[in-house]
């Protein structure tokens, strides 16, 4: 991966960048509505597009503009979260404000997208010179020769047969790259199972009047509106320790949280439960139960050692 690949996330960071300077030291000039439609365009497509460059560190822009839908998805979840949290707090919806703040996301998604498209050029590089990826060829027939050796051929009855010196550890290499079996014991991992408690719990809160009014559902409103629902997907799409940074997989969390919990919103407004708290926290109790099994079979998978957790 080329250096030249970071431009596109430095522009983006520059746009972001831009439009706070104008805002910050031009007040009037920022009043004009077209400023605010074009900026608008180009923040909204630019949040996707660094969240797109996160989730592929390995893909340049032209690797990035080949997933259209996926950019438009993504940069319609980040605006609706963002436009339902302003239109839920103090600030109000503003459209300078909305601008501002896609702008902050976008360059904080681009500064870790560019932090792990460098630490990834430079693992192939470290690759790329590393001794013994190209072998020369008396290595080859060095390495021919082993492997010759590894058999001896005996003649019985006029036939060529092979005995292998090595039974035992051909036996104990089968036996480790057999399948690995799903256990539910002694690994699980705890996270996971913690989250499908608290899912349950939310259930059974909103079900019982006494639970429904007290500061456990406050809590659990918290941890499912902000945490949850994105933890789950990124150990679902990304179960492993190497995977992402720990900030990193935090911040996305927060991120995917915040967007899930506005399209489930909007999708509530047009039906006759309409949006409150317990509906929201319905939702998505029974959605972390579904994403909770996938993310389990999906990390049972890994070693122990391999594995994300929130303790890491």
């Amino acid at each position: 991966m080329k250096k030249m690949a970071n431009k596109d996330l430095i522009l983006i960071f520059l746009i972001g960048v831009s439009y706070t300077a104008l805002i910050t030291f031009f007040s009037p000039i920022t009043n004009n509505e077209y400023l605010d439609v074009i900026f608008l365009f180009l923040i909204f497509i630019a949040s996707g597009y660094s969240l797109l460059a996160v989730l592929y560190p390995d893909k340049n822009y032209n690797g990035l503009l080949k997933k259209p839908v996926l950019l438009l998805m993504l940069s319609a979840l980040l605006t609706m979260s963002v436009s339902v949290v302003l239109k839920y707090s103090p600030l109000l919806m503003q459209t300078n404000l909305l601008i501002v703040v896609l702008s902050s996301i976008s360059m904080i998604l681009s500064l870790v997208a560019y932090r792990r498209r460098n630490k990834l050029s430079k693992s192939l590089k470290v690759q790329s010179i590393s001794p013994g990826t190209v072998k020369s060829p008396q290595d080859m027939v060095r390495s021919y020769r082993q492997s010759l050796n590894k058999t001896t051929e005996t003649v019985d009855q006029g036939r060529l047969k092979k005995v292998e010196k090595y039974p035992v550890v051909e036996k104990i290499e089968k036996k480790q790259v057999q399948g690995k079996k799903l256990s539910f014991s002694t690994n699980a991992p705890v996270d996971i199972l913690a989250i499908i408690i608290l899912s349950v719990l939310s259930i059974v809160t909103v079900s019982i009047p006494l639970l429904n009014t007290s500061i456990v559902k406050t809590i659990l409103v918290g941890l499912f509106i902000f945490i949850i629902p994105g933890y789950l997907l990124m150990a679902l799409l990304f179960p492993g320790k190497e995977s992402l940074e720990v900030i990193e997989r935090w911040g996305l969390a927060v991120i995917i949280s915040l967007a899930l919990t506005s399209v489930i919103g909007i999708i509530l407004f047009y039906t006759p439960l309409g949006i409150n708290l317990s509906s929201i926290l319905m939702i998505i109790g029974v959605l972390s139960i579904i994403l909770s099994a996938v993310a389990y079979i999906r990390v049972i998978k890994l070693a122990p050692s391999q594995r994300f957790s929130f303790k890491s």
